[in-house]
């Protein structure tokens, strides 16, 4: 950016120069040279042609041409005009450089670019909030802001685990399951063994269309279920996705051990509840 601005100031310098810096050398033509210029070409005429006249009337012939033709201008004039000048050299300087920088604010990403900074300045406080269960939640926009502000600090620390894995679930929450699934697969590669990032990665499969995706993500789920069957993120990742492919008995299970493990005063038991009686009027329905 300072660079740019940089190349700018110096084109406008530049640009200033050429237009009016090789006028202000030239000789000015005014109404003095003329008169000069004319009473020389008048006095030439003068030898030429009165000869014959006395000295006397040919003095005062001379007298009255310096008179009229270098004495009707005031010797003010010519530096008045000369000030004036570099006004108007001054106020194109000005006019210029203004019209200059009004394109380039208008056509260029400065906006952008602190907008930008903005955000990045913003992406701590709002990790802190989205990681505080009791904290505010974030508006729409403040995800997106926050998702750019991980995807700028990853750019940094590539290494980051848990960035990869939390701009991951940020973007599932925005509804990018492709954006989802690279994230998560970096996170998987950085830890392979952490069970948020499998987890992550399996439900963005999960979100996908492609069958070979659907068919990953259910080899994944069960090795996850294997692994950690009384990891409570892991059996209502498992009902969800046995309810969506109609097998309500299995839903109904993984909901139930989720209300065995949850304690009493947990929010989530009272939607598992209302899962659960969903299920088993879907499945009613099914078998009539």
């Amino acid at each position: 950016m300072i660079v740019a601005l940089l190349i700018m100031l110096v084109l406008l310098l530049g640009t200033a120069a050429l237009l009016f810096i090789p006028w202000s050398g030239r000789q000015r033509v005014d109404r003095n040279t003329m008169n000069h210029m004319i009473y020389r070409a008048r006095l030439q005429e003068l030898d030429e042609d009165l000869s014959a006249v006395n000295a006397a009337q040919q003095q005062q012939l001379v007298d009255d041409l310096r008179l009229n033709l270098l004495e009707d201008l005031p010797e003010s004039a010519e530096t008045n005009h000369k000030n004036s000048s570099y006004w108007v050299y001054i106020l194109g300087v000005i006019i210029v450089i203004s019209l200059c920088v009004g394109v380039f604010i208008r056509t260029s990403y400065m906006t952008r670019v602190v907008e930008w900074q903005q955000v990045v300045q913003q992406t701590p406080q709002l990790m802190q909030r989205v990681m505080d269960p009791q904290g505010k939640p974030l508006s729409e926009e403040e995800l997106f802001r926050l998702a750019l502000g991980l995807r700028t600090r990853l750019q940094q620390y590539p290494a980051d685990q848990l960035s990869w894995t939390m701009l991951g679930r940020l973007q599932l929450v925005l509804n990018n399951p492709g954006a989802a699934l690279q994230a998560f697969d970096k996170a998987r590669q950085l830890a392979p063994g952490n069970a948020d990032a499998q987890l992550g990665y399996t439900e963005a499969l999960l979100h996908s269309t492609d069958p070979n995706d659907s068919r990953e993500a259910q080899q994944l789920l069960d090795t996850l279920l294997k692994n950690n069957h009384n990891d409570v993120r892991v059996l209502s990742l498992a009902a969800f996705n046995a309810f969506e492919h109609q097998q309500y008995d299995k839903a109904i299970a993984a909901w139930q051990l989720m209300l065995q493990l949850l304690p009493a005063d947990d929010a989530q038991r009272e939607i598992i509840i209302r899962s659960i009686d969903r299920a088993k009027k879907e499945q009613a329905a099914t078998l009539q």
